[in-house]
């Protein structure tokens, strides 16, 4: 038995399937089976393939057998008896003597396989299938073969669905921008270790210059410190980078954004932890939801063991705890690190400059838990991701220049970059990566400059709105006034934004999604029409399902939390709210658009 089969929820199950006999096994078993094959089902009793011995079946795509399972639940105390072997025998000779072939021919008992000499009788009668072309290729599984089959097959699925999820989102991440697949690598960084010394005080050393640093690479590599702490403003290139990583590396690194893990009241443990993690990525959605909860709960000790080898070359990255609500104080992210404290990967956590000031400040009482689990020293490395200079918006500005060789407002900026000159944009907001993205939109588009984030903000989401237009597939309405419909979509994006918020402790905390039932009955009643196609519902907006594989609603976020506090900036505005418990962020926003009411 593996060390992920000793836990709690693999526990239970292997208790259910000893508990069970006759249909029950079979119904137990369904399920979980369905991880290695999607399309098992149980055929009708009495029917063909009952009378042939097939409790479980899947087909090919051209309707011939692809597995057949024989499952045979027993009550006893032992392994297999001779009246258990009887009973599998006859089952196995009624499937040799049907019509029916098969690709894979399985038999799945539920007692250990401790009587050797049964085991070798079934595996006689099982090889005379593959000699009398019944089944290609056949197999035994006692209990304890069946869930190392589940455990590996999850495994496989996690791995899989994880690196789909990162190309994912990256993909979703570039297409915010007409230039977003292009990368600076190389960016200014400060570097600096925190020192955990049991019983006595932090000792935090930072270098007192930037370094120009490849930083998905060392991300991606880290190899001096289990711990890292990624911190910088919003749009600082954070995310950008930890996704670059996770492409680089697909086998070595695990994205995870951080903004719905969250074990629930009463739960604690690193096996919840990574339940949660496949939870919020959505990895099992396409599945039904009492298959999805299982697969949760069971694939939490799977990729707890992926992580917790001795000599894991993995690295987990944790992106933006900033934007997990219950991560908002030192005490939440002591006990979020103590759940990650068992993992034997190398652990990169992320979260926007002043989330770390607030949270992580007190360092002595933030990782206490860390320094008393390890035992004597534990170092952490330090990252903050500055502002790029004129270097870095330079060497962007020639990889977009590249794709747009005769765009006159590229090259004029860029000559204007290189000779050290005031460009006409701000200079704060040129050599903040994010906004240096939609200014460089906007210059390739002939805009003039604008001077302050929102009138930026502004010009470019209505843009990129206009632009999502001319290429979407349905809109929920007919458009016959493109400037009306975007202001109406906008609109949307300003309520959605409303209603993702809640009180805690006097102060408002944005929530990560909306449920997608509910984006469609506020569509509804702006544009005074049923609608009920989601895909035309947010083909012109800021948000994204958090799942391409899903049933029925499901969880919309924004592309970006930045659009996220505008579009409630804007809200707060528009309704004449008071922005005081408001994140500082958003309030800073509010302001500005109080200040230049035009610009809504």
């Amino acid at each position: 038995m593996s060390s992920t089969q000793s836990t709690t929820a693999w526990k239970q199950l292997a208790g259910e399937i000893l508990a069970v006999k006759g249909h029950d096994f079979e119904t137990l078993l369904l399920p979980v089976l369905r991880s290695i094959w999607p399309g098992l089902v149980r055929p009708r009793s009495l029917g063909s393939y009952d009378a042939a011995g097939c409790d479980l079946i899947a087909q090919t795509d051209d309707d011939q057998l692809e597995v057949v399972i024989q499952a045979k639940g027993f009550f006893a105390s032992e392994g297999l008896s001779d009246s258990h072997v009887s009973q599998i025998l006859a089952s196995i000779e009624k499937f040799a003597n049907s019509e029916l072939k098969t690709d894979h021919y399985v038999l799945v008992h539920s007692r250990d396989g401790r009587n050797r000499d049964a085991a070798r009788t079934i595996d006689a009668a099982l090889e005379t299938l593959k000699v009398r072309n019944k089944a290609k290729t056949v197999a035994q599984w006692d209990r304890i073969q069946c869930l190392s089959a589940i455990e590996k097959r999850l495994r496989e699925m996690i791995d899989e669905r994880l690196s789909e999820q990162t190309v994912r989102f990256l993909a979703e991440f570039d297409a915010l921008f007409e230039s977003g697949s292009e990368y600076v690598d190389v960016i200014p960084l400060q570097v600096g270790e925190l020192k955990l010394n049991r019983g006595q005080s932090a000792d935090i050393k930072r270098d007192q210059t930037a370094k120009p640093t490849r930083l998905a690479q060392m991300l991606g590599k880290a190899k001096s410190h289990q711990w890292t702490l990624l911190t910088g403003l919003f749009g600082s290139g954070k995310t950008s980078a930890a996704l670059h990583a996770a492409r680089e590396w697909p086998n070595g690194v695990i994205y995870v954004p951080a903004a719905n893990v969250e074990p629930r009241r009463g739960e604690f443990g690193t096996n919840v932890l990574m339940s949660r993690i496949i939870e919020a990525l959505h990895l099992f959605d396409d599945y039904d939801v009492d298959e999805r909860a299982q697969y949760q709960r069971l694939g939490g000790p799977v990729l707890r063991a992926m992580l917790s080898s001795e000599n894991s070359e993995r690295t987990l990255i944790i992106d933006a705890l900033d934007e997990n609500r219950a991560l908002a104080t030192p005490d939440e992210i002591t006990r979020f690190a103590s759940m990650l404290t068992e993992l034997r990967c190398k652990i990169v956590l992320t979260t926007r400059e002043e989330h770390f000031r607030a949270t992580f400040g007190n360092i002595d009482h933030l990782f206490k838990e860390l320094s008393q689990r390890g035992g004597g020293v534990r170092n952490m490395k330090l990252l903050e991701v500055l502002p790029w200079t004129r270097k870095e918006v330079g060497a962007l500005v020639v990889k977009i220049q590249r794709q747009k060789p005769d765009n006159p407002g590229l090259k004029h900026l860029y000559d204007v970059i290189a000779s050290d000159q005031p460009t006409g944009w701000p200079e704060e907001l040129l050599t903040h990566p994010f906004f240096l993205r939609m200014i460089l939109d906007l210059v390739a588009s002939g805009a003039n400059p604008a001077d302050t984030r929102v009138a930026i903000l502004n010009q470019w989401s209505f843009a990129k709105l206009a632009r999502d237009l001319r290429s979407a597939r349905n809109t929920i309405c007919p458009v016959t006034d493109r400037d009306a419909y975007i202001d109406d979509m906008e609109a949307l994006m300003e309520r959605a934004a409303g209603e993702m918020i809640e009180l805690q402790n006097s102060e408002i905390r944005l929530l990560e999604t909306l449920d997608s039932d509910r984006l469609l009955e506020l569509a509804s009643d702006i544009f005074r029409i049923r609608c009920r196609d989601l895909s035309a519902a947010i083909a012109v907006t800021f948000f994204n399902p958090v799942t391409q594989k899903f049933r029925g609603s499901v969880p919309l976020r924004f592309t970006h939390r930045a659009f996220q506090e505008y579009y409630l900036a804007r809200h707060i505005v528009k309704q004449q709210l008071e922005i005081d418990p408001y994140p500082a962020i958003v309030q800073m926003l509010a302001s500005e658009l109080r200040d230049e009411p035009a610009k809504i």
